[in-house]
């Protein structure tokens, strides 16, 4: 994974976990603002460590869910229902999976191994399942792992030898997108393959370098992230069937986009960007017009998951 130069901090932190109370509100923005639009979970450095937190997508209510210092917790994953997140953390020693409450409580280990890490977990479209990636400490490819939510009946959907990482499940259930550089290493794009783990198939060109995908809600096309103009990265959608590849932001010289997800309704995406000199948390349209930095400070914030309407 290769991103702009303040991105690559908060990419490597990732790469590592894979390997081995209540915060102040931000500013409110004018807009969206209630639950009805959902919640954006996302991991921002604490003390030197990642930790959990929620926001509202108008940038009001930030709250910090996971407070575990000398430990990180990064990967979200919002439940259908959105009443869980399930979330990768170190905090046991290996990074392993967990479950909590929307509101941080109710902490639930799901995997347990001594050796070998489970992180970037996402969940089937009926709550039943979570996929994700599991690999060995200091190995050079990681594996696409499915499980029932309550962490039994884990089983590979990958088995060659490329880095497998950042599933994410289409939203009928029947396909999962994943990051994978197995057409060689340095160069990584997205893939399709059935929720069983077959007819595995290209979906972005590899002149993209791209990573990290999020189906829209309406399951026809993918946004994900480009390592194509680095040091820059940019955010892209493509149709399922691979046409209508379209770039939908330019950052700055030195600045990067990633690390993208789609609103419930679809007409928004979350993202994380340092075109403003440190990596905030912004939202903008699905058409990549206006852009707004929901938290505009000084903190490090990194892989959002926007989570479903709730009443």
């Amino acid at each position: 994974m290769r991103v702009g130069p303040l991105l690559r901090r908060a990419a490597l932190t990732a790469i590592l976990l894979l390997t081995a109370g209540l915060a102040s509100p931000a500013s409110a923005l004018p807009g969206i603002g209630s639950d009805a639009d959902g919640k954006i979970a996302f991991a921002r450095d604490v003390d030197g460590n990642f930790q959990i937190h929620t926001i509202r997508p108008d940038g009001s209510g930030l709250r910090q869910l996971t407070n575990t210092p000398g430990h990180q917790s990064i990967n979200t994953a919002w439940s259908p229902d959105g009443r869980t997140i399930a979330f990768d953390s170190d905090r046991t020693g290996v990074v392993q999976l967990f479950t909590m409450r929307s509101d941080g409580t109710h902490v639930r280990q799901l995997t347990d191994d001594p050796v070998r890490s489970s992180a970037n977990p996402a969940w089937s479209p009926d709550g039943r399942k979570l996929v994700f990636v599991r690999r060995l400490p200091e190995a050079q490819n990681g594996a696409i792992y499915v499980m029932n939510a309550d962490g039994s009946s884990m089983r590979a959907l990958t088995s060659d030898q490329a880095d497998n990482y950042a599933p994410a499940w289409s939203p009928d259930g029947a396909q999962i997108a994943f990051t994978s550089n197995r057409t060689g290493p340095g160069t990584s794009a997205v893939y399709q393959m059935h929720a069983d783990g077959s007819h595995v198939r290209q979906l972005t060109p590899l002149a993209l370098d791209a990573f990290a995908p999020d189906y829209a809600p309406d399951g026809r096309q993918v946004a994900f992230s480009s390592n194509a103009d680095l040091p820059d990265s940019a955010i892209y959608v493509i149709r399922v069937d691979g046409s209508r590849l379209r770039q939908l932001t330019s950052p700055p010289p030195g600045g990067g986009d990633a690390f993208v997800s789609y609103s419930p309704d679809g007409r928004r995406l979350a993202f994380v960007s340092d075109r403003g000199g440190n990596p905030d948390l912004w939202v903008m349209d699905a058409d990549g017009t206006d852009l707004v930095d929901l938290t505009p400070d000084p903190e490090f914030d990194f892989a959002p998951d926007w989570g479903p309407a709730r009443p």
